[in-house]
């Protein structure tokens, strides 16, 4: 039997949605993505007589047949939020607006988050509703609220989480700002959303019989919603290796077919009668597929989730018309229906972890199925482990070492003990009124709550030895080509008897020791090369939004230059500067340091010091924002971080040539003067080159600086002061300076207006190269050989 053409038609197709999705910026993984089905045919075609051309042919066309779905599903998007769009190009202050909250309201850091369909527009958003408690919403409630629209847009920082494609996929593309209760009312109901309806009656159900310690896991353990599971719940799961468990998979659905179809089948052979006139068996299995489809809808159609259930689908149908089912055939038919209903999918994390997951559990069938219980158990969480780990240390930024003894304890305890419990209890507990108070519920609620307990503390004591062995390391996109080459020669070595390979064990031994050795040492070149060619200092000034924050980098050191905004309405410390530095495989910070304490500049610095390893904080001495100084202050002496307040200048050794100097105020305190001109002045010099940092110093301190330090001249590249504020960039500043090159660093739309255009056009007039880092990127500067080199990453 020749391999599933379903499978081999889904790698040209999930090319031809990369390259409508990503353009060229994809070009090396649609090219694979073609070559593979190409060759996989030459390799083993001949023995079955399959035309070379005609196939070409064929995979050419469905690549073309995915650009196309793309494109058409773009536009059906563009064309459903038209309306919002042109909203938000006529005004970019405050609308009044009404709407239905069509979803879940989830917790966020500053209050909560809906999805709102508007009425007398057309289109949806995502509203962030500042000061509100989830509990103040539910599905379905009619709202009236004044908001900020802005258009939902990436941060163009590398390694940065893809909200515009996670938003767009959900058919959003506009985000609203509110507060509550100031500009957000509630005026009606609605009852037509009823699935939400139970998602939220279910969530509730959960949070008010169960501990508030234990609740959130029991959400996401239920529903795979992971908004209520705190960040550092999350982070001790993923340091184990078992953060699938909070996605509703296989697992779940295996569980609810079995429960609701062995119960039918159960109560259906007490009659002897109904046992002899109806099929029973196909009865038992239609109830288990109806109540997966019921649980499918209630997790919110997750792809990890519809991936289980359309699975399990296959695998039933074909049970009852007695008909072997492939287990490939299954899984491409899966991720075909999937892709087609939501091609932005091919992007998700869940769909890619499961998907790898199981494909290459199932290329390595063969060589699984040898052996005792144990040792399959340790074969199926060691490949698991393997098909994951580029994918899960890219997201993740983390990759447990101890995966395979954590998943060995754990899913057998949440598979058999805790999953079982939990499910039957949330659906049959919302539909039986005082079901948690009854005299048999009380003693479950009250075991549930136990072993869940019980399975937080396991978690993290085993979290306090996976957070000694992480790998902490970014896959390139090369690496993870090279990665999952290397993977699949292995699964020819131990797996050439399956029955979807060609019987000739030597040729594909052959095959699986070239494939295996080739792409072990293109690795081991390339890091060889890598690490030969990382002694040059960058300096890059990160797309954050209105803020700033900007990164420098040696072969020894990393300097981050302010965080970025803080929490609303996210962190970006933990949102953009964190997943920067993880890309490029730095998870230790030598010196943070904070021009200033506002909430743009230091905010940021909450998020980096919950994540990263950073040695040394410096800050000014004077013009401290109390709230936010009295945080960062109690949290970097809760971390053992030195805490430097800087009084006088300072110069950082940094590298060969490369040193970073750091100039704070002087002069006398005025209270007429403000936070922004008390700030630290931060020069990196980079032989030949200055690059100036003034972070939001004001003419006043401009006046100062060029007094005081008149060596710094003919600077190569200047960070717009204030963001490109009128009170900064006076002309006696620029004129003796004279800089080159200028970054103006803030947020599309913002209501400051910023960057002022005089501002922009007196840096025109002198001649300056200008960057903007919502329209350009983040830019990266490095001298090789003397020569400025800058670089625009998105």
């Amino acid at each position: 039997m020749p391999i599933p053409p379903l499978i081999l038609l889904l790698f040209p197709f999930c090319g031809g949605l990369l390259f409508g999705l990503r353009g060229a910026g994809a070009l090396i993984f649609c090219l694979l993505l073609l070559f593979l089905p190409l060759l996989t045919i030459h390799l083993v075609g001949k023995e079955h007589k399959t035309p070379l051309l005609s196939s070409s042919l064929i995979v050419f066309f469905v690549f073309l047949l995915g650009v196309g779905h793309i494109l058409v599903r773009e536009y059906v998007v563009e064309s459903f939020n038209q309306s919002c769009l042109d909203t938000v190009r006529r005004s970019k202050d405050r609308i009044i607006l009404q709407g239905i909250v069509d979803g879940l309201v989830v917790p966020t850091p500053s209050g909560a988050r809906a999805t709102v369909s508007l009425l007398g527009e057309k289109g949806r958003i995502v509203l962030y509703i500042r000061g509100a408690d989830p509990e103040s919403f539910s599905p379905g409630y009619i709202i009236r609220f004044s908001a900020t629209l802005r258009p939902i847009r990436n941060f163009k920082t590398p390694g940065t989480f893809d909200r515009e494609g996670w938003w767009r996929a959900r058919g959003i593309l506009v985000q609203g700002f509110t507060d509550y209760p100031l500009r957000c009312v509630t005026i009606g109901h609605s009852n037509d959303l009823w699935i939400e309806h139970m998602r939220h009656a279910l969530i509730q159900y959960l949070k008010s019989t169960l501990s508030p310690e234990n609740a959130p896991l029991a959400i996401a353990l239920t529903t795979g919603n992971k908004s209520w599971v705190s960040r550092e719940m999350k982070e001790t799961f993923w340091a184990t290796g078992t953060g699938h468990i909070l996605a509703v998979s296989g697992l779940h659905m295996a569980i609810v077919a079995a429960l609701f179809g062995g119960l039918a089948r159960f109560l259906l052979l007490r009659s002897r009668r109904i046992a002899l006139l109806l099929p029973v068996r196909n009865i038992s299995v239609l109830v288990g597929l109806l109540a997966a489809l019921f649980y499918l809808a209630l997790s919110g159609l997750t792809p990890s989730a519809t991936r289980a259930f359309l699975m399990v689908f296959s695998f039933a149908v074909a049970f009852c018309i007695k008909r072997e089912t492939s287990p490939l055939d299954a899984l491409a038919l899966a991720a075909w229906i999937i892709l087609l209903i939501d091609p932005y999918s091919i992007l998700s994390t869940s769909f890619l972890l499961s998907f790898s997951a199981v494909f290459f559990l199932i290329w390595y069938k063969g060589w699984i199925i040898m052996g005792n219980y144990i040792v399959r158990l340790l074969k199926i969480g060691l490949i698991a482990w393997l098909a994951t780990l580029p994918i899960a240390s890219n997201s993740f930024h983390m990759a447990s070492l101890v995966a395979v003894p954590s998943n060995l304890l754990i899913v057998p305890l949440v598979g058999l003990l805790v999953l079982p419990t939990l499910i039957l209890m949330t659906i049959t507990g919302p539909l039986i009124p005082h079901m948690a108070q009854s005299f048999i519920g009380v003693p479950i609620w009250h075991l549930v709550d136990l072993v869940l307990t019980a399975l937080r503390v396991t978690v993290a004591h085993l979290a306090a030895l996976g957070h000694r062995l992480l790998l902490k390391h970014h896959f390139s996109t090369l690496e993870t080509i090279l990665f999952f080459s290397a993977l699949v020669g292995g699964g020819l070595l131990l797996s050439w008897e399956s029955e979807w390979i060609p019987k000739d064990e030597d040729k594909v031994k052959r095959m699986g020791w070239a494939i295996l050795i080739t792409p072990l040492c293109c690795l081991a070149l390339y890091h060889i090369w890598y690490w030969t060619h990382t002694e040059y200092t960058h300096f890059y000034c990160l797309d954050v939004g209105q803020g700033l924050s900007q990164v420098v980098t040696t072969d020894l050191r990393t300097v981050v230059v302010d965080a970025g905004g803080g929490e609303w309405p996210f962190d970006r410390g933990t949102m953009v500067v964190a997943p920067f530095l993880f890309q490029r495989n730095r998870h230790r910070i030598d010196y943070l340091i904070l021009s200033h304490l506002e909430k743009d500049h230091a905010g940021g610095a909450i998020g980096l010091l919950n994540g990263l390893e950073i040695e040394t904080i410096v800050m000014p001495s004077i013009g401290l924002e109390r709230s936010l100084s009295k945080r960062i202050e109690w949290l970097a002496q809760r971390k053992g971080v030195k805490l430097i307040r800087l009084k006088r200048p300072w110069t950082i050794p940094l590298g060969k040539d490369t040193s970073l100097s750091l100039y704070p105020y002087s002069g006398k305190v005025r209270s007429r003067l403000g936070l922004n001109n008390y700030g630290l002045v931060a020069a990196l010099k980079v032989d030949p080159f200055t690059i100036l940092m003034p972070g939001d110093i004001e003419a006043p301190r401009e006046r100062e600086f060029i007094r005081r330090f008149p060596k710094i001249r003919d600077v190569e590249l200047l960070v717009a002061p204030h963001h490109g504020s009128r009170t900064s960039s006076s002309p006696p500043f620029l004129r003796a300076i004279r800089p080159k090159n200028v970054i103006f660093s803030y947020g599309l739309f913002n209501w400051l207006g910023l960057p002022d255009q005089s501002v922009v056009e007196r840096y025109r007039r002198i001649g300056a190269r200008i960057f903007e880092t919502p329209i350009h990127g983040t830019v990266d500067f490095t001298s090789r050989g003397g020569r400025p080199i800058y670089t625009v990453l998105k």
